[in-house]
């Protein structure tokens, strides 16, 4: 499955070989395009067929806009369908063409990059394949930063592709989720439940700060030493031994979590109760979807120099935010990926966010 799909012109070939060479440079290896002969549309396959496929199955659509993809019905109809499949969709205007002219979804929910203009301009080039002949591609740097920043932020980091996920490798510290999930039968009665009820209903609108006063207060009537997850720990957690896309497998399916497009009773209409869903493989519930869960980790622009024992990154990091995992019951199925990541200012409390608490285990 290529989790990212490049839609274009046939007119724009040149372009797209461009930006598929770039995105490659950049650690973003796995991306269809038609014309690659490795992750292409192979010999004797129907090309209509094998189009629809890869749009199925990508997790971001990266839209080439120009005045030939403009006048072309099948690069309409793969928007259209990118956009019922709910895909994380970028457009990338690579002429200046008139913003009314453009599909009416793509202008009111997604923010468009702009490829054809900007203060610096960088140029590629490009080999379409079967061809020794070699074209050149100008594209705004400026836009291909803004692109880089986007795909980051959508839970398509380049440092993913590698391998496929994200620091599920590392030796980690032993601990264990003796408490799978920080539910409202569990916690302070003042924390508000947004209408959605108490009891099994996972804990809301709790601040990181939030979090680790309730660590600290188990610890304390316990006597164990109860914690966040570090952001390596959870990845493994959610992974369960797997190393698919998603805990399940490499396709969203239907009724295996809580997001929007997830198939449950509850998309986009509020949190289930926590266990609503079948278990990973390590018997854990709603390590993906439903509310995103804080971990212990502050904010690093990249991986390079982060702890080898999964340990949580605190050092030289942006700690006034802090990471996120797992996806909500109101963003998008892309978000549900073992590997995917946010960050929100430690400080915010939202319905789609709560925690889950880990206990360290002692030699």
């Amino acid at each position: 499955m290529s989790r990212i799909f490049l839609s274009h012109s046939s007119q724009d070939n040149d372009s797209a070989v461009a930006l598929r060479d770039w995105l490659s440079a950049h650690g973003w290896d796995d991306v269809f395009l038609d014309l690659d002969p490795r992750r292409g549309i192979s010999a004797g396959s129907r090309w209509q067929r094998s189009l629809n496929q890869a749009a199925l199955r990508c997790e971001g659509v990266l839209f080439l806009v120009s005045r030939a993809w403009l006048g072309s019905d099948w690069c309409l109809k793969e928007f259209n369908l990118a956009h019922r499949l709910n895909k994380r969709l970028f457009g990338l205007l690579i002429e200046d063409v008139s913003i009314g002219d453009l599909p009416a979804t793509l202008t009111e929910n997604w923010q468009l990059v702009a490829l054809s203009s900007g203060r610096d301009h960088v140029m590629l080039r490009a080999i379409l394949p079967g061809s020794q002949n070699e074209a050149h591609v100008t594209f705004s740097q400026e836009g291909l930063i803004r692109l880089r920043i986007g795909l980051e932020r959508a839970g398509l980091d380049a440092r993913f592709f590698e391998n496929g996920g994200g620091r599920d490798a590392l030796p980690l510290l032993a601990f264990t989720l003796e408490r799978l999930y920080a539910a409202y039968g569990e916690c302070d009665p003042e924390i508000p439940d947004s209408g959605y009820g108490r009891g099994q209903q996972p804990v809301i609108n709790v601040t990181w700060y939030h979090a680790q006063q309730y660590v600290a207060w188990l610890s304390k009537m316990t006597g164990k030493t109860y914690r966040l997850l570090t952001e390596a720990e959870y990845e493994y957690a959610a992974r369960g031994g797997t190393q698919t896309a998603f805990p399940w497998g490499n396709e969203v399916g239907s009724n295996n979590a809580n997001c929007v497009g997830c198939g449950s009773a509850w998309d986009r209409k509020q949190p289930a109760p926590v266990g609503s869903f079948p278990p990973n493989r390590f018997g854990l519930v709603d390590m993906v979807g439903n509310v995103f869960q804080w971990v212990a980790d502050c904010v690093h622009p990249s991986y390079q120099g982060a702890p080898t024992n999964g340990s949580a990154w605190v050092d030289g990091g942006k700690c006034t935010q802090r990471i996120v995992r797992g996806d909500c019951w109101f963003y998008n199925p892309i978000y549900l990926r073992s590997a995917s990541r946010l960050s929100y200012a430690a400080d915010t409390r939202e319905d789609g966010l709560g925690f889950r608490v880990a206990r360290t285990l002692m030699p």
